[in-house]
């Protein structure tokens, strides 16, 4: 007999929300809404790092989230405004943060920022925005590109030339030109492919 569905569902379907409590779900718009809030009873303060579970407000999040059978996710968030108990703390309240779902500020979740930058590493600006859009996620090349800048550089094993040198020069005044690389450590002249002018 198999067993029955709840909380598993939400874990197998929506594993970057298994930290919320989801309150709502529901397609809009060929949309799917989620609407949460964090579980969390109490969070520390950024400045001084006491603990505090005295709610002063509750703010709305909107983050998009990875698609659901090709249709986009939007994630409504709310979370709470705490008042800091530290008594020399110079921050009266601060907002809590669910780091496993999105960073500070952020407007897409990790997951989602993830599967960008790593579209963004294979495909770069324009074929990675299109490519993300048949798998449901709307953003310009730009956005691809930003998060590809932001992503670290990978670890290399090769050695980095501690001085490198590199320099267009016109084989052919405004008809050909190539690219030379230069590593001063080892004097010797790299050039890359002849391109013509256009």
């Amino acid at each position: 007999m198999w067993p029955r569905c709840g909380r598993d569902l939400d874990e197998l379907l929506f594993p970057g929300l298994s930290s919320l409590v989801v309150e709502e779900l529901a397609l809009a718009d060929a949309v799917v809404r989620v609407r949460a809030r964090s579980a969390g009873a109490e969070a520390p303060c950024p400045s001084c790092g006491t603990r505090s579970r005295r709610v002063h407000a509750w703010q709305l999040r909107h983050l998009s989230d990875l698609p659901v059978a090709g249709r986009p996710m939007a994630v409504e968030l709310r979370v709470r405004r705490l008042v800091c108990t530290g008594r020399t703390c110079p921050q009266r309240t601060f907002r809590e943060q669910v780091p496993l779902l999105a960073a500070r500020y952020a407007r897409r979740t990790v997951r989602l920022t993830g599967m960008i930058g790593q579209t963004a590493v294979r495909l770069a600006g324009r074929a990675g925005s299109a490519v993300l859009g048949l798998l449901g996620v709307t953003v310009s090349r730009s956005t691809v590109l930003r998060t590809l800048m932001t992503l670290p550089l990978p670890e290399t094993t090769s050695p980095v030339p501690p001085v490198l040198s590199v320099d267009d020069v016109a084989l052919c005044r405004g008809r050909r030109y190539m690219t030379m690389v230069i590593a001063r450590a080892r004097p010797r002249l790299r050039g890359a492919a002849h391109r013509t002018a256009r």
